[in-house]
């Protein structure tokens, strides 16, 4: 009888031991927050493919044309709009999507945030600007202004009612094999564009300043990424 007892009281203390160590429900929300990189990945490469699409029906609903704009030789894509999703997607972590204020507040901030950063690195290291919004009247060094600012919060809260769901729901019905190839193949793909735009944007550089190529990755550059096309794709820089 004695024995039964004790074999009780041990079943009682594991039982106790492995409910304490389960997570509960608030918890496994915190788990389920963790960061994705793999849907980080994809965020960051939805999110610069739709700015293009974005940029362009803006410029022609503003300017009655197609204004194509890019950064990247390879592919339509932005990379600042893939940058400020993935922002996006980081404020999930903190319960950026919870409410409707939440959302235009983090996107507002952090996505111009993200323009300031940009323009900065574009002028340091490029020596160009792509905007310049010095003409508004609510503006810090003419990189991000209040209406822009209000824009991306009026974006982010798009993104993260209507965007968001739908591709989680798309997301999950990819298998998880097909998932993990599709994410870093997309990886791969970015990455190598842009370090072909970067030697693109070099020689192009050079090109103007008469500088002719001494390789042969330099005269295929010349070849595939001409002035032209040069320009096309990066018709905001100035």
């Amino acid at each position: 009888m004695v024995f039964m007892e004790e074999e009780m009281e041990n079943a009682i203390t594991e039982h106790t031991q492995v409910q304490e160590e389960s997570p509960t429900s608030d918890q496994a929300l915190s788990f389920e927050k963790r960061l994705e990189p793999r849907k980080a990945i994809l965020t960051f490469c939805i999110g610069g493919s739709l700015g293009a699409v974005v940029e362009l029906v803006y410029r022609f609903i503003t300017n009655g044309e197609i204004d194509y704009r890019a950064n990247l030789v390879l592919s339509p894509f932005l990379v600042i709009y893939g940058v400020g999703a993935t922002m996006l997607y980081f404020g999930t972590l903190i319960n950026a999507h919870k409410n409707i204020l939440r959302m235009f507040v983090f996107g507002a901030f952090a996505c111009s945030c993200v323009e300031f950063a940009s323009s900065l690195i574009q002028e340091h290291v490029f020596g160009s600007t792509s905007w310049d919004y010095s003409y508004m009247r609510f503006h810090i060094n003419g990189r991000v202004s209040l209406q822009h600012a209000i824009s991306w919060g009026v974006l982010a809260i798009l993104w993260y009612s209507l965007l968001m769901p739908l591709s989680d729901k798309l997301i999950g019905k990819i298998p998880n094999r097909a998932y993990k190839r599709l994410t870093t193949g997309l990886a791969i793909y970015v990455l190598v564009d842009i370090v072909v735009t970067v030697l693109a944007l070099a020689r192009w550089s050079m090109r103007l300043e008469g500088v002719p190529p001494v390789s042969f990755v330099g005269i295929t550059l010349d070849a595939v990424f001409s002035n032209e096309y040069m320009g096309i794709v990066f018709a905001g820089f100035k």
